[in-house]
């Protein structure tokens, strides 16, 4: 978010959606590859998710979805029965550990 936007206190996003209209692979993988990017830098989610439209296609949004987790810092699972794939930031999966053995040893 940007200075502007924070002193105004907004929240981000809860959700946010792009289209494609392209049928040229390599257009619509730029143009998805510019979104997320984008919203991953403006809006540093401590989690988000995408899912599979497209059945056939499941084998090329898991090769996708490992190169987003490795690029950005999520860790990625995914959901074989929704075809949807989980994102969580690896900065908030060390703070939820760090917190859960504070509270083992209290």
């Amino acid at each position: 978010m940007s200075d502007f936007e924070l002193g105004f206190g907004d929240e981000p996003a809860l959700m946010i959606f792009t289209q494609t209209e392209s049928q040229n692979i390599f257009a619509v993988k730029k143009n998805i590859d510019d979104f997320i990017g984008k919203a991953i830098k403006r809006y540093k989610p401590y989690f988000f998710f995408y899912a599979s439209n497209e059945v056939s296609k499941w084998f090329l949004y898991k090769k996708y979805g490992d190169r987003l987790a490795q690029n950005y810092g999520y860790d990625m699972h995914h959901d074989d029965d929704l075809k949807r794939f989980h994102f969580t930031s690896l900065a908030t999966l060390q703070v939820l550990s760090k917190s859960q053995c504070t509270r083992q040893y209290n």
